[in-house]
């Protein structure tokens, strides 16, 4: 990859890095968004990337849809004028990125899940002021209990001794200190987290559950494991799909303690190196 090349394409593509304006979620997020943070990465670190043979597309896709700027075709105009001798990559955190057609060689990493070539955690900034709590609570969820989840997850409920529906409601903008406490506490004396996916194949509570060492229970038609070529996931994830639901107690409650020990120790060693931004942004430039 060629320097020169790589610095006209960043000035050049100034217009599709549009700053948000809108509420932050989740709301304890500080700080740039996964392609942002990725893109001053990119910057600080340039000449390390220079040494793979794929030009960065520094695009933040998420902020230029959500404000709804790709509407009026400019984006669809540059990918269709790139050079197809060239190969790219670029990263995107929306659930439906990329939205326009192209006809390059585009290594596109994806949070969302639905699309892209290889998948991304779905992150933000780590949650501060963590603490572990006694782990009292064999399993529980807290967000949307929408009428699909009802039915989806009501089997368990019907345990409310082991299986804990917690708070009011689910992450939006503007949610109170006190109805965050209660989040944060749930996951703190929890054992494992129930994590269906979202809008998306995958979730944000699959990684707030990391970092209090509980153990996400990953339920999605569509498994959206990042790095899994150097990781094996069934060591420090519950991985299932929805029909399996039925299932799930059983084989919750045939783990010994040990196996859970051992599984959230993992979970400790994975989360700073794979799962944070900084670790994100790392295992990029390693593949790239």
């Amino acid at each position: 990859m060629e320097i020169k090349k790589q610095k006209e394409i960043l000035d050049f593509t100034k217009k599709f890095r549009y700053i948000h304006n809108y509420p932050t979620y989740p709301p304890y997020h500080e700080g740039p968004y996964m392609e942002e943070y990725f893109y001053n990465f990119f910057v600080n670190n340039i000449e390390e990337f220079t040494k793979g043979e794929r030009y960065y597309l520094p695009i933040w896709w998420t902020d230029y849809y959500i404000a709804n700027k790709h509407k009026d075709g400019s984006l669809q105009e540059y990918l269709n004028s790139l050079d197809k001798n060239l190969k790219y990559f670029t990263i995107t955190q929306h659930d439906n990125a990329i939205q326009e057609s192209y006809d390059i060689d585009l290594l596109h990493y994806s949070a969302g899940g639905n699309k892209g070539d290889v998948y991304l955690p779905l992150i933000c900034s780590s949650m501060k002021d963590i603490t572990r709590e006694s782990r009292n609570i064999f399993a529980s969820f807290q967000g949307y209990m929408s009428d699909k989840r009802k039915a989806l997850l009501g089997p368990l409920f019907g345990q409310p001794q082991k299986y804990v529906m917690g708070g009011r409601g689910f992450w939006r903008s503007q949610v109170p200190k006190e109805e965050q406490d209660v989040f944060r506490k749930l996951m703190a004396n929890s054992i494992f987290a129930i994590c269906p996916r979202g809008v998306g194949a995958t979730s944000f509570r699959m990684y707030e559950a990391m970092q209090y060492g509980t153990i996400p229970i990953y339920i999605s038609d569509k498994h959206c494991l990042p790095w899994s070529d150097e990781l094996d996931w069934n060591e420090f994830c519950v991985i299932v799909k929805p029909h399996e639901v039925s299932k799930l107690d059983d084989l919750l409650s045939s783990f010994s303690q040990d196996k859970i020990d051992t599984m959230i120790k993992k979970i400790d060693e994975v989360y700073p190196k794979y799962f944070s931004l900084e670790g994100m942004c790392k295992n990029i430039l390693k593949r790239i």
